[in-house]
């Protein structure tokens, strides 16, 4: 396929890199997390999010590699794409934060912006750790291993630790 071709159909690099998030899954993704009830504990929920947002970076790490170096490269349309998704994430998991709060399950002066911004970039750190540990994408490694999952499943469970309310929080620790 040529060039001329691919811009027969897509009228910028933005909607070529918007296209592929879509055809790959990343933003029908975003979207499943906007409808979570979190029906389930914060701690089951964030560890359950940590581990969707791995596999999905886990069946897309060579096209997430591809787009994270042409943000890197400065591509606009790569940029701006990626910031959507990004704000998309965040988006989500405030609005699940909020549902946990809303309940009681999070402490009531918690800042549920901030909270989710430190949950996406405590993620979007550990997926970006990964990529680069792995290296070129022909060693033929696994984005998702065992050790991953444990290692970000252990960190929303301290995430959340965070959120408890202090009276939570105190009798989960013990006397």
């Amino acid at each position: 396929m040529t060039e001329a071709s691919i811009y027969y159909h897509f009228p910028s690099k933005r909607a070529i890199v918007a296209a592929l998030y879509a055809e790959r899954g990343i933003t029908s993704a975003l979207d499943e997390l906007a409808r979570l009830p979190g029906e389930v504990s914060l701690e089951r929920q964030l560890a359950a999010n940590a581990v969707a947002s791995a596999r999905v970076w886990d069946e897309n790490a060579d096209f997430l590699r591809v787009v994270i170096l042409e943000v890197l490269r400065g591509d606009r349309g790569a940029q701006a794409v990626h910031q959507e998704m990004i704000r998309r994430w965040r988006s989500g998991i405030r609005d699940l934060l909020a549902r946990y709060q809303a309940r009681g399950e999070i402490e009531d002066g918690v800042d549920i912006v901030e909270a989710a911004d430190c949950w996406v970039d405590l993620m979007y750190g550990a997926f970006v750790d990964r990529l680069l540990t792995l290296g070129r994408p022909s060693r033929g490694a696994r984005f998702l291993t065992p050790e991953l999952r444990e290692r970000i499943e252990g960190r929303a469970r301290a995430f959340a630790g965070t959120l408890r309310p202090r009276s939570r929080a105190s009798a989960a620790d013990g006397p």
